[in-house]
């Protein structure tokens, strides 16, 4: 669980100086309320060229080190040691100028391909099928819309066969279609025939499958493996290699800017992530009818990732539609990539912290150098 603590080692240091005692703030409201205003304002100015001189110390000592603010083109101050935020005189946090360079990471793709084709992530499944949500499916998750869709990918390169044999006609990617449809219907029938009927047909199948009294795609894709159309492992992998660099890296920076500095499990994991739901609906949440709503899907691992929290972006990355153990490589990815310094998007954690710098605000615009907002570890 997270605790946010006054740390107040720059504001001791400088009182030592000063002849002046101090414990987690309270004696510095006893102390100003004894000091006139003239003693009060020599305070401070000293209190601040103490403090400047302290932080450059500090920073010369390679005890303090900075982080990103998300927020804004600045970087936080922060105690290397402990990775929490230093707050000024103030009660606001101390920026030096300008951003710290991240560097970028290249996004390991064979890696990336070789797990998505593993048998947990979306596997290799050579003949076209009827995923769970009645999509037309072939190879490591290629969702097919139409036999023209086929068409167009075999006139790009992937060559299926059917029966067999390349060159596969748009009539025979046609059947393909109509062939799935009945290999469903005849599943259906076999598997709610004795509770639905008798004489259970399609119209009815697709009655109960609308009032969620069945799943009429709840079946395998080895139930529709005599569909004679194939994939090759070779295509399918050049396809997911393509579909991966065109539909998750080109657009994934309109949402994560960010994305190429992060680690490369990070970026793998959020790959993962987009290649299963699609870059739509990370975008966005969708309506019972698959249209988008405009309404932020994601928002709390979107923030999380903005925040380089990975341990709660891992906590916020599971989907329902997957295997255990896909989400927890995901997770795994994100929770073991966690860095020296982030900060932390807990709501408790960052309540606190904004009560704790209104309430050192109000202490006479004097406050202690606070570690609030980021966050060395759990």
């Amino acid at each position: 669980m997270l605790t946010v603590r006054l740390n107040a080692v720059a504001l001791r240091n400088n009182l030592s100086n000063l002849g002046l005692k101090f414990q987690e703030n309270k004696d510095m409201k006893a102390c100003l309320a004894r000091q006139s205003s003239p003693d009060t304002r020599k305070m401070l100015d000293q209190m601040a060229k103490d403090q400047t001189s302290f932080i450059t110390k500090m920073i010369t000592q390679k005890k303090f080190d900075t982080i990103n603010d998300p927020e804004s083109s600045d970087r936080i101050l922060v105690e290397k040691d402990t990775g929490l935020a230093v707050l000024g005189l103030d009660g606001k946090l101390i920026y030096p100028i300008g951003r710290k360079n991240m560097g970028t990471h290249t996004f390991p793709m064979d890696e990336f391909i070789d797990k998505l084709i593993s048998e947990d992530f979306e596997g290799y499944i050579k003949h076209p099928y009827l995923d769970s949500n009645g999509n037309v499916t072939i190879g490591a998750g290629i969702l097919i819309s139409s036999p023209e869709h086929f068409t167009k990918l075999q006139n790009e390169g992937y060559m299926f066969l059917y029966q067999g044999k390349p060159n596969v006609t748009l009539a025979q990617f046609e059947s393909v279609f109509v062939q799935l449809k009945e290999i469903n219907s005849d599943l259906n029938v076999s598997e709610h025939d004795e509770e639905f009927g008798p004489h259970l047909n399609e119209e009815k199948i697709q009655s109960l499958h609308e009032a969620g009294e069945i799943n009429r795609y709840n079946f395998s894709a080895d139930a529709y493996e005599s569909v004679p159309l194939s994939l090759s492992l070779d295509d399918s992998k050049k396809y997911a290699r393509h579909h991966t660099q065109t539909e998750v890296l080109k657009r994934v920076t309109q949402d994560l800017p960010d994305f190429q500095t992060y680690p490369p499990a990070v970026q793998m994991a959020i790959a993962d992530l987009i290649y299963n739901i699609g870059i739509g609906k990370f975008r966005f949440v969708h309506n019972e009818n698959g249209k988008a709503t405009g309404k932020i899907s994601w928002p709390k691992f979107k923030q999380a990732l903005a925040y380089r929290d990975f341990y709660t972006a891992g906590e916020e990355s599971s989907r329902r539609d997957v295997s255990q153990n896909r989400n927890k490589h995901v997770k795994d990815l994100l929770k073991l990539s966690v860095e020296p310094y982030y900060l932390s998007t807990d709501p408790e954690c960052r309540k606190e912290a904004l009560q704790i710098q209104a309430d050192l605000k109000t202490v006479k615009r004097v406050a202690a150098p606070s570690a609030l907002l980021a966050r060395y570890k759990y």
